[in-house]
């Protein structure tokens, strides 16, 4: 099983260290810039960090092609990405 972080947060260069913690609550949201996901890119083999909204991997350029919950593992091509109750990607 591998486990990707889910709306992980970026914090803004302005903010204080004791502010940049998850959870993100009332408190420090307002320094929070945007948040990402990790994902598996099918071209390049490598996870990386995607802010949400973006469909580009960063290392590659390739548009799209990330593995997605539902489809089969690129590894094996047996068993399925799954979302577990952390809201974590696994297969």
């Amino acid at each position: 099983m591998i486990g990707l972080a889910t709306l992980f947060p970026t914090w803004k260069e302005d903010t204080p260290p004791n502010l940049a913690k998850v959870p993100v609550g009332v408190i420090n949201e307002a320094y929070v810039m945007g948040y990402y996901d990790e994902r598996v890119c099918l071209v390049c083999h490598k996870t990386v960090p995607v802010m949400q909204g973006t469909t580009k991997c960063p290392e590659c350029g390739s548009d799209e092609r990330f593995m997605e919950v539902g489809v089969a593992c690129p590894r094996c091509g047996v068993g399925e990405i799954t979302e577990d109750s952390r809201s974590r990607v696994c297969f």
